[in-house]
């Protein structure tokens, strides 16, 4: 459980980069690869500045790979019909000043803006040379052909509507459920890219939205191809936006699906252990927690995350905390050394184990390994509860 996490576009919140959820995977998972491309590196930098993003980037809870590229849609008008087509692009400069494909660190300071290029490229490349960098070609070069994935998703209406009304819901503005209900529409390929036709206009649907059309909502559908092309390379957690989430629910695609049954985990358990979900990510969003502060939890939890790491996959989070809480605060009650007592089994076995400075040890009485861990833990002065508490001082001071 909470093993591996992969993230390559996050979201936003009102045009902010969602780093709290990026916070978030690295307080729950052992691992955590992030994908960071073009768009990624400039919303970091601009926020976090050159030196959080270095901290961040290069922390040990990260398997970080950098990219220049960026995800667009490239849209042209032909006699009035316009063509979307998707591409992955980089800067390549501009006039006489143009940069090599392989040059990275440019490419990404470049795109911080061209007036501000001598200043960044020194400061960008000090964290380009402390990561991986990598190319989406490179990042799916073991993918088996499986077509245009991204002509799939347009050419289905269904999941047109569902992408329509995620827009809103993140929006948070009306959406017309008569007007979606009645939406049919046609894909054309052409030389150019790919034509939509469509009986209802997607901005009579979502009013004040789309005035170009389609042109606003395909980038969030090439967004939701990457996670599945990620997540059929992956034996991890794709962590995906607030709208993508949604959308993979709904559509109950297969290899999104583990993804979502740890987000239900985790929910309920924040729920329990903290009254609501996600508070920490929240709480460095919010600005009740630094980055600084934020990292300093994650690196006082790392055996919470090995305690999570311990359980069978389709382990019931909140029961195991609640009874590892129990066991715990019993043991902790032992007088001395040498006494009797009984603990539960992950199976519900009772053992009675004699506690006598090594004469019982867990493994020697046949506990599982995740009781090995509790007991081990517990001896040690750790308790799962103390990562409960960790969080809760961090974001409610």
């Amino acid at each position: 459980m909470f093993e591996k996490a992969t993230v390559i576009f996050p979201g936003t919140t009102d045009g902010k980069l969602n780093i709290g959820r990026i916070l978030d995977a690295m307080l729950y998972y052992q691992s955590v690869e992030f994908i960071v491309d073009g768009r990624s590196f400039n919303h970091l930098w601009k926020r976090l500045g050159p030196d959080a993003t270095l901290r961040l980037l290069c922390h040990p809870s990260l398997d970080c790979k950098i990219t220049p590229e960026i995800p667009v849609i490239y849209n042209e008008n032909c006699n009035g019909v316009i063509a979307h087509r998707p591409v992955q692009m980089s800067h390549a400069g501009r006039d006489k000043f143009i940069i090599d494909n392989k040059d990275t660190a440019s490419k990404l300071a470049f795109g911080l803006g061209e007036d501000e290029f001598r200043l960044n490229r020194p400061r960008v490349n000090k964290i380009v040379k402390k990561v991986k960098t990598t190319r989406f070609a490179k990042l799916f070069e073991k993918l088996p052909v499986q077509g245009d994935l991204f002509l799939d998703l347009i050419s289905d209406v269904d999941t047109l509507r569902l992408f329509l009304r995620g827009y809103a819901i993140e929006k948070k503005v009306h959406c017309n459920e008569a007007l979606l209900a009645s939406l049919e529409t046609k894909v054309y390929q052409t030389p150019k890219g790919y034509v939509i036709s469509a009986n209802i206009p997607p901005g009579a649907i979502v009013r004040g939205h789309f005035e170009d059309g389609w042109q606003q909502l395909l980038p969030m559908i090439f967004d939701y191809q990457l996670d599945l092309r990620m997540a059929s390379t992956r034996s991890a957690d794709i962590i995906s936006g607030d709208v993508n989430s949604l959308i993979s629910a709904q559509r109950l695609d297969v290899s999104m699906n583990r993804a979502k049954l740890s987000a239900d985990q985790q929910s309920s358990f924040e729920q329990f252990a903290f009254t609501e979900a996600r508070p920490f990510g929240e709480a460095f969003e919010n600005g009740q927690i630094s980055l600084s502060e934020a990292l300093k939890v994650i690196d006082e939890t790392s055996k919470f995350r090995e305690w999570l790491g311990g359980m069978p996959v389709d382990s019931d989070l909140v029961r195991e905390f609640h009874q590892a809480v129990n066991r715990d605060t019993i043991l902790t009650k032992l007088p001395g050394r040498t006494s009797r007592f009984a603990v539960f089994t992950g199976g519900g076995v009772l053992l009675d184990i004699l506690a006598t400075g090594g004469m019982a040890t867990p493994v020697a009485v046949g506990l599982s390994a995740f009781d090995a861990l509790v007991l081990d833990s517990v001896a040690k002065g750790w308790q799962p509860n103390h990562f409960v508490e960790k969080v809760r001082s961090a974001i409610e001071k």
